[in-house]
């Protein structure tokens, strides 16, 4: 079976070979409930105004079996230091920003004291910058799942926002966690009109630090098995729900 992944950036990030990060380790496990080898096709997840028409190329590409959908709360809920500074329009802020965005990148650096103590002065305030309103990332995953429910050999797993680990102060934080809160509860009333698996996820959820790397953002090997069993158990029920009387 071929599973088309629209995932994020611990995909990817640090030193973890493939073989430990989660989209691994689940589609392992989708291979014993299956009975069938599972390849992943990792594409990024990512609400921008031509998503859905990306997904639809894709998978007359791939022909995937299965559309395991993340849905982020970094897109809503993360309030982007860089981003602030650019939409700041202040002479020489473009550069600033482009610096920010490429350190956050970097282990090297987005793991320092120095580079959390710069994030959290930014974000002091309320008035951080965040990459979508909760409404619109919602409305274009919608378009999203309406793209894959139009085929219907394909079974569909949603994954909702994992709560964040957000630097600054109790009330730039609440903000942060009403916005994510928004979006799981728009995706959870969303998946269950249109009967998509979905997993949604409250405040508790968060990655304790000692699942986390040193950005205090991406995950390190346990936090890695953790969404591991998170990400199978909503493609298991997508799977089973899909075809009736498969797996144990």
């Amino acid at each position: 079976m071929k599973v088309l992944r629209y995932g994020i950036s611990d995909d990817e990030f640090g030193e973890l070979p493939a073989e430990q990060r989660f989209w691994h380790l689940a589609a392992r496990r989708l291979e014993e409930l299956t009975g069938q080898p599972c390849e992943t096709v990792i594409k990024r997840s990512w609400p921008g105004s031509a998503w859905s028409e990306e997904v639809e190329r894709d998978i007359a590409e791939e022909r995937p079996d299965m559309v395991a959908l993340l849905c982020v709360a970094f897109w809503v809920s993360y309030p982007s230091a860089p981003l602030k500074v650019h939409r700041s329009r202040l002479p020489g802020t473009h550069q600033l920003a482009r610096f920010g965005f490429w350190a956050a990148s970097k282990p090297l650096l987005g793991d320092r004291w120095f580079f959390h103590a710069a994030r959290r002065l930014v974000n002091r305030e309320a008035t951080a910058a965040f990459f979508f309103e909760p409404e619109v990332a919602l409305a274009r995953v919608e378009q999203v799942i309406r793209v894959v429910l139009r085929h219907e050999d394909i079974a569909l797993a949603v994954r909702g926002p994992l709560p964040l680990s957000i630097a600054g102060s109790s009330h730039v934080r609440a903000i942060c966690e009403a916005r994510r809160a928004a979006l799981d509860q728009g995706l959870a009333e969303l998946c269950r009109s249109l009967h998509v698996e979905y997993m949604g996820f409250d405040a508790a959820a968060a990655h304790p630090r000692d699942e986390l790397l040193g950005d205090r953002i991406h995950v390190n090997a346990r936090g890695h098995t953790r969404r591991a069993g998170q990400e199978f158990d909503v493609m298991a029920r997508a799977w089973k729900s899909h075809h009736p009387g498969s797996g144990n």
